[in-house]
């Protein structure tokens, strides 16, 4: 009895038993998949073989990274059954694992050694292509009723929710932060750019914006104050009184309810009153010379507003229009006006005799109304233009010609029109720009740069193609090589070292020998045409004999 139920197990094994489940997977955040038997009959042995799927999901919550993209994939798992497996995947695939899948469904059917079969299937998703986000964002709100809880402290916060869409995002705030959540922050502007990080191709961005504000300073600071917002926040008086300011006990100066200022005086009666010394440093302006200003006396017709005085205390004023008065002080020696018809110099001082600035200002020459030449505080020179930079000299002639330089000498001497001294081999003594390109450089070794060159010249070697051409025989050319070294017509190395080199004269006589050579090749070429005639006369006779 035993032997025949044995037996009859045997005979179950070697049946190939078929255990097809098909299983759709519901949810796409489902993370595997596994066939089992379902029949509770104890006759039937257990599944000889077990399939468990488990598909790859991405943060978005999808099988795949981006609509229409193929990079789902599929775990396959088997348990049971004996090796070695075979696979077939309803995508004819044979591996046990496969990758670079779209959305879809997806069947495999596993095979054990023992021809034991399972089958399985599964469905991939892929994120909706028009998916958007939904952006939300919480800047906190202190019970004062402003975002920063006190003035100038630093504890605003911006919370931002972003749910739905790729679910891979960056953030770019306008200070350079990147995180999503921002704490820690001060009163102010603050923006923010949400960027679709998902490499799906769209490139979709999110802009948000937010206005952080704190509470005003409740007095003013020794150390000062920021962001204030005249004319509500001021220092002065809202009512009919002055304004004091005091130093070690005793007013320093007075802003008097008219607005009038006093600096040592107490009851200003004029826009300015000053009781002391001044010391102006810098332009003093007026709107006009004449006015109700200071007077000679009594009875005079004119009065002036800008006088004052020499170092003997002498009144010195500027008369209308613009006449130069009884004496000016140019940085303090007493001089004349430089005149219209010149100026006879009797100091041998060359310091104390010149035109010019004692201060750091520009020196400055007008025609017509307008600025034609300035040497700034620094002693560059600008002609046409306001600001030389760092050029000792520059010239800007807009549309107008620019530099023209003219010389002339003698028969007997010579000079030079244009000289630039240079210390260095790699100084570019000279450069010629257009459009912020150099075009032409010349450098203080003397090599030069230049983008194209032309040449002009007279007659080129084409003379050589003359019938009357005596082009000389190869034997004497041989001869003369050996004696001169150097080609007939060819300066020799020396005098190129003595003379230097004519580039236009050197190129024509090279275009010479140049053209000789191809004379002595078509020589060569008639006598190597001869020659092979006398050759092929000479095989067809010996043939014949």
């Amino acid at each position: 009895m035993k032997t025949s139920a044995l037996n009859l197990y045997r005979s179950f094994v070697k049946v190939s038993v078929v255990l097809l489940y098909i299983v759709t997977l519901g949810s796409v955040n489902a993370s595997s998949l596994t066939t089992s038997p379902k029949s509770n009959d104890p006759a039937i042995p257990p599944a000889q073989i077990s399939i468990t799927l488990t598909p790859y999901v991405y943060p978005n919550g999808f099988n795949t990274s981006c609509f229409g993209y193929k990079d789902g994939s599929i775990n396959l798992t088997v348990s049971w059954g004996k090796a070695p497996y075979h696979f077939k995947w309803s995508n004819g695939e044979t591996t046990e694992d496969i990758s670079g899948l779209p959305a879809g469904y997806y069947k495999v059917v596993v095979v054990d050694s023992k021809n034991n079969e399972a089958t399985a299937e599964i469905t991939l998703q892929e994120p909706d292509p028009k998916q958007q986000p939904e952006i939300a964002s919480t800047v906190y709100m202190y019970p004062n009723g402003y975002n920063i809880s006190c003035y100038n402290c630093f504890n605003g916060i911006i919370e931002l929710t972003v749910t739905g869409g790729s679910g891979n995002y960056g953030f770019d705030w306008s200070d350079g932060a990147v995180t999503q959540d921002r704490a820690g922050l001060g009163a102010g502007e603050y923006s923010v750019t949400i960027s679709d990080n998902s490499s799906c191709g769209n490139g979709e961005k999110y802009y948000l914006s937010f206005n952080l504000r704190e509470p005003g300073k409740e007095g003013w600071t020794m150390d000062g104050n920021y962001n204030t917002s005249p004319p509500g926040q001021f220092i002065g008086t809202a009512d009919n009184n002055d304004l004091v300011f005091k130093t070690n006990g005793m007013e320093r100066l007075t802003i008097s309810k008219d607005g009038n200022v006093g600096v040592g005086v107490n009851n200003p009666d004029t826009k300015l009153g000053v009781n002391g010394n001044m010391n102006i440093t810098g332009i003093l302006k007026s709107d006009s010379l004449a006015g109700d200003g200071f007077k000679f006396d009594s009875t005079s017709a004119k009065s002036y507003n800008l006088v004052y005085a020499d170092e003997v205390g002498t009144i010195i004023t500027l008369s209308d229009p613009f006449v130069v008065g009884t004496q000016i002080h140019f940085c303090g020696t007493p001089s004349t006006a430089w005149f219209l018809g010149g100026n006879q110099i009797n100091s041998t001082n060359a310091n104390a005799n010149y035109i010019g600035t004692c201060n750091y200002r520009p020196f400055r020459i007008f025609t017509n109304g307008s600025e034609r030449f300035r040497i700034t505080e620094d002693g560059n020179l600008g002609i046409g233009t306001d600001d030389p930079e760092n050029y000792k000299a520059k010239i800007d002639a807009g549309e107008d010609n620019g530099l023209w330089i003219k010389t002339t000498h003698g028969n007997s001497q010579y000079g030079y029109c244009f000289k630039m001294d240079v210390d260095r081999d790699d100084t570019k003594a000279m450069a010629v720009w257009n459009s912020g390109i150099e075009n032409f450089l010349v450098y203080g070794s003397g090599r030069v740069f230049a983008r194209e060159i032309t040449v002009s010249l007279g007659t080129l070697g084409d003379f050589v193609f003359d019938k009357d051409y005596n082009l000389m025989t190869i034997r004497d050319l041989e001869k003369f090589i050996y004696k001169n070294h150097h080609l007939p017509g060819i300066p020799s190395a020396n005098e190129v070292n003595s003379n230097g080199l004519n580039v236009g004269e050197f190129q024509n006589l090279l275009l010479q020998k140049i053209e000789e050579l191809t004379l002595y090749v078509i020589e060569l070429n008639k006598k190597n045409e001869e020659m092979e005639k006398e050759i092929s006369k000479l095989k067809n006779e010996n043939k014949n004999d």
